[in-house]
């Protein structure tokens, strides 16, 4: 199976960087040459051509309306309405739509998200996200595997 890992947030942006810091681990951790890792502040349409041949897209971003330290995971899938405007920022189910636009296919869709407490500009997890990144690596691994 071919699989994309995209890791997005901002890094300087405390518990928001928890994306690519787990891409960061992932990408040292899978050792297939069918795994793509990409660590993103934002998604953009340009990342539709990277996932085009992937059969699966996992998605790692924080969230401000989970309880810090819940993680949640949630199949998606390219949404017909989404807006496909030039952007500068796409959700995950609009990049898929992007793809299935330019390619006439779309990779299922995995988004991963854990809720945060601090998004205000530094570069450290608070605790209850620190604690997380385990589980969501292993559950990352297991979901290209």
């Amino acid at each position: 199976m071919r699989c994309v890992v995209i890791g997005f947030g901002s890094t300087i942006r405390s518990d928001d960087g928890i994306g690519p810091r787990i891409a960061r681990r992932v990408k040292r951790l899978a050792r297939s040459c069918d795994v793509l890792v990409f660590e993103r502040q934002s998604l953009t349409p340009d990342l539709a051509s990277d996932i085009q041949d992937a059969d699966r897209v996992i998605f790692i971003d924080a969230s401000a309306e989970q309880a810090s330290g819940a993680i949640r995971e949630q199949w998606i899938e390219a949404e017909a309405d989404a807006s496909v405007a030039m952007v500068h920022f796409l959700e995950p189910s609009a990049l898929l739509e992007w793809c299935r636009r330019t390619s006439g296919k779309s990779p299922e869709g995995v988004l991963i998200t854990v809720g945060g407490s601090n998004f205000e500009i530094g570069e450290t997890l608070s605790p209850e996200v620190q604690q997380t990144i385990p589980a969501i690596v292993k559950r990352t691994l297991e979901l290209i595997r």
